[in-house]
């Protein structure tokens, strides 16, 4: 009873240590890991290997169109607000810098709604592509071909439907994230970096969605991965959210940072394995042995 209790009060402990501690190893571990490295290195990778540049052009145009249609709206309606607050406060510089303050939430938004909708299939794509270049094509092989799971009858498909309808409604996640993001931007200076710092995380997290995918991973094995790595999906999503944030140039640099995340994720892989193989030869000798 007395060493249970000591163990619950060991482990409170040393959790408490952790989440006050967070604010220095965080930073430290996003520094010492180099991950904030990758997209520049999928930049590299990306432009050195024109055979991975097809699914960039695949949706290049739909893009531009929906990159036009966004900023038309954006300085339709916000452009005149935009510029009388900042020649209130600026003068006549306010005019421009609202131009310019108007031009970055438009690239944002336009690429929050490409992520959205036109992204999902040539990102995956890309991914499973560089990860069999790199010689890892039994994961993407092995994940391509998962068991296909029941189709469940009309009656229970609608029920999760009505189940989950409303929540989508009246708790639009996605839209929620996008006024943040845009209101953020409205902010001076600081406005955009502190958008990127806080989505920062979530971008560093979605940039191994594919191989979660890819290796089945269940959804605690998933947050139990993603929480011992916080600083270095901190660094990575930082480094690719500043990149995708340069107006005309976010289509490209999603791609770009779709391929550092596949590099990085190749780099995992090939630790992961290597760390296996001397217990999996220290068995096969002792079974020889015995």
């Amino acid at each position: 009873m007395i060493r249970t209790n000591l163990s619950k009060t060991w482990f409170a402990s040393s959790r408490l240590i952790r989440i006050a501690a967070s604010p220095v190893l965080i930073p430290a571990r996003m520094i010492i890991s180099g991950t904030f490295m990758y997209p520049f290195m999928g930049i590299y990778y990306f432009f050195t290997h024109p055979i991975l540049w097809a699914y960039l052009f695949t949706i290049f145009l739909p893009q531009i169109v929906l990159t036009m249609v966004v900023f038309f709206f954006m300085y339709l309606f916000f452009y005149p607000i935009s510029a009388a607050f900042a020649f209130l406060f600026n003068g006549p510089t306010g005019l421009f810098t609202a131009w310019i303050a108007l031009l970055q939430q438009s690239t944002v938004i336009a690429g929050i709604l490409g992520d959205m909708f036109l992204l999902p299939t040539p990102m995956k794509m890309l991914f499973d592509s560089i990860l069999s270049r790199e010689g890892l094509d039994d994961i993407v092989v092995a994940g391509k071909q998962k068991r296909p799971t029941p189709v469940p009858p009309p009656q229970t498909r609608v029920k999760v439907l009505l189940k989950h309808l409303p929540l989508t409604l009246v708790f639009p996640t996605w839209l929620v994230r996008l006024t943040v993001t845009v209101l953020l931007h409205f902010i001076p200076i600081i406005g955009p970096f502190v958008a990127i710092l806080v989505n920062a995380p979530r971008r560093g997290r979605n940039a191994h969605a594919r191989y979660f995918e890819l290796k089945m991973m269940p959804k605690f094995d998933i947050e139990q991965f993603t929480r011992v790595r916080r600083g270095q999906y901190l660094g990575f999503g930082m480094v690719a959210g500043a990149l995708e944030a340069i107006p005309f140039l976010g289509l490209l640099f999603a791609f770009t940072n779709c391929t550092g995340g596949a590099l990085w994720a190749v780099a995992i892989e090939r630790r992961t394995r290597s760390s296996a193989q001397p217990s999996a030869r220290g068995r096969a000798q002792q079974l020889m042995v015995g």
